[in-house]
């Protein structure tokens, strides 16, 4: 009695261990899943906060390049404008011949487009007309071949058609050639076993009771 109490409380104790070591385990891993998870959020929280920074910093740069563009762009059209005023007076001389170049230009150039869309034109119809020209060579070759299958097709199920009948007469043939041999094979062994009956039967048996026994049989 004392010895199981002992074995059982040892087994308790045993059993206790296991169930704490396997709590332990599970406390373990959903504390390593929660870990995980933690670390995940505060990497992406951490990203955002540093991309907001950047984003902050980039717009204020950003704010600031362009108001010295906008005042390094005023200055320059400034010059410019004060410039183009004193050039004016020239400029308005020459704008006139440089005009009547520029149109007589413009007018060669025009032509030169109608020609060109011209040929365009013809180009785009002679293309449709030879592509038109193709389908309808591709159709008419897709019904010769198609033709030709047919023909093939039949000639082939002719073929074949003969060719199971031949084969059909040749296995007959010979399956009536191996029953024949069988047949004769098994009449010789009958009339072999036969022979080596009476045989035995006449060294056996006396000479009055065998023919008897022959005369019955």
């Amino acid at each position: 009695m004392h010895r199981d109490l002992k074995q059982y409380l040892c087994v308790k104790q045993n059993v206790i261990k296991i169930q704490a070591w396997y709590r332990c385990q599970l406390a373990r891993r959903v504390y390593q899943e929660y870990r995980a998870k933690i670390v995940t959020i505060q990497q992406y929280y951490r990203a955002y906060k540093l991309g907001k920074a950047e984003r902050e910093s980039y717009l204020q740069k950003r704010a600031a390049v362009i108001i010295l563009q906008a005042a390094f762009r005023g200055m320059k059209a400034r010059e410019l404008y004060r410039q183009a005023k004193a050039a004016r007076v020239i400029q308005a001389k020459v704008l006139g011949q440089r005009q009547r170049q520029e149109y007589i230009q413009l007018q060669n150039a025009a032509v030169r487009l109608q020609a060109l869309w011209r040929g365009k034109a013809v180009r785009k119809i002679i293309q449709k007309k030879h592509h038109h020209a193709t389908i309808i060579q591709s159709y008419y070759r897709m019904h010769i071949n198609q033709l030709k299958y047919k023909k093939l097709r039949q000639a082939t199920l002719v073929i074949q058609k003969y060719y199971r009948a031949a084969v059909l007469a040749l296995q007959s043939a010979y399956r009536g050639m191996t029953v024949r041999r069988q047949r004769n094979k098994l009449n010789k062994a009958a009339t072999t076993i036969q022979a080596a009956f009476k045989s035995y039967l006449g060294r056996c048996i006396k000479p009055t009771t065998t023919v008897h026994r022959i005369k019955a049989l």
